[in-house]
C-alpha cells in the first residue's frame, strides 16, 4: 500500500469506503509506531498523531480499548481543516 514504508515526518491520507477497516488499521499502526505494542518496536516511544476528520478522540479511545491497543502515545486530533491541523 505504501511501497517503501512510512517516510518520517511525511504525512499520509487513508481512503476508502465505509466499514472496510481503515480506523481500525490506522489505530494499530499508529499503537504500534508510539511503541504501544510487542514487536520491534516495543518500548521504543514515539509521538504519533492521529488526525481524523470523521471520528471523536472518544470513538477512537473506544476502538483503542476493544483492540486492546497501547494508543498512550497516539496524539488524536479531531479536525477537518488541514491549515488548523498543522499548528
Amino acid at each position: 500500500m505504501l511501497g517503501g514504508g512510512l517516510v518520517p515526518g511525511a504525512v499520509v491520507l487513508i481512503g476508502g469506503d465505509p466499514g472496510i477497516g481503515k480506523s481500525t488499521l490506522l489505530l494499530q499502526s499508529l499503537a504500534t509506531m508510539g511503541g504501544g505494542t510487542t514487536g520491534e518496536t516495543a518500548g521504543a516511544a514515539r509521538k504519533v498523531i492521529y488526525v481524523s476528520g470523521e471520528e471523536s478522540p472518544q470513538q477512537i479511545a473506544l476502538r483503542a480499548k476493544r483492540l486492546n491497543a497501547n494508543a498512550e502515545h497516539v496524539h488524536v486530533l479531531p479536525e477537518t481543516s488541514l491549515g488548523k491541523s498543522r499548528r
